[in-house]
């Protein structure tokens, strides 16, 4: 479940700028940078993408917070480009980081301190699985006191249990935000407005966002 691209899974596709995404790796939606038509298709060039994102500028100047051409440069520089998924080691712009640091692009909230808290406590959480599974094979090769082994095989099941219940509830509090921050994003500089039709941030709930890498995860848990 770690390494799975489908914790975040947006439907429809292109929400967030993506097709799905993980905790260490991100896949576009797109052939090779995220680009769209009106009706979320991909292969649209870069360049009717970036005249789109400068309308978005302008639409988004008539409340006094447009970006100015600098701005607009450090944002198409900055623009995420691969060939689909981004590889977990991958240097910037490609880093899976960058998308959680700003979500949705280009000027959306920093998530990445749920990103690495959710990793460590997954990663707790598959650690403490491997602990429990050495102590039961040395119980059982060499015997000893029964008490003994089975509290200590039972501490060691509560912390994976807390382990995994903390990652849960907050990969859950971050897609309820991330939720929130796209819909209030709607008609502004984001890329879910280039990916979607208007409005159809309002019409998606939180279950909407959320792949089968989280559920795997849930089930592994429970």
């Amino acid at each position: 479940a770690l390494g799975s691209p489908y914790w975040l899974e947006p439907s429809p596709a292109g929400l967030l700028g993506i097709d799905n995404a993980g905790l260490l790796a991100v896949c576009y939606h797109g052939d090779s940078i995220p680009t769209f038509t009106e009706g979320g298709a991909a292969n649209e060039s870069f360049g009717d993408v970036w005249s789109r994102l400068e309308v978005a500028a302008e639409a988004e100047g008539l409340n006094g917070t447009a970006p100015d051409e600098a701005d607009l440069d450090a944002i198409r520089e900055g623009w995420p480009r691969n060939d689909g998924c981004t590889k977990v080691l991958a240097k910037p712009p490609n880093r899976a980081s960058d998308f959680y640091e700003n979500l949705p692009w280009p000027d959306g909230a920093d998530y990445s301190s749920y990103q690495y808290s959710i990793i460590a406590f997954v990663s707790g959480f598959c650690a403490f699985g491997l602990v429990i599974a050495m102590l039961l094979l040395a119980f059982l090769c060499t015997g000893g006191n029964a008490l003994l082994w089975s509290t200590l095989l039972f501490l060691m099941l509560v912390l994976q249990l807390a382990c995994g219940a903390v990652a849960i509830v907050v990969f859950i509090l971050m897609v309820d935000r991330v939720q929130t921050d796209d819909r209030w994003g709607d008609g502004k500089l984001s890329v879910s407005n280039l990916a979607v039709e208007p409005g159809t941030q309002w019409d998606a709930g939180i279950l909407d966002y959320i792949g089968w890498g989280f559920w795997l995860f849930v089930a592994g848990g429970g």
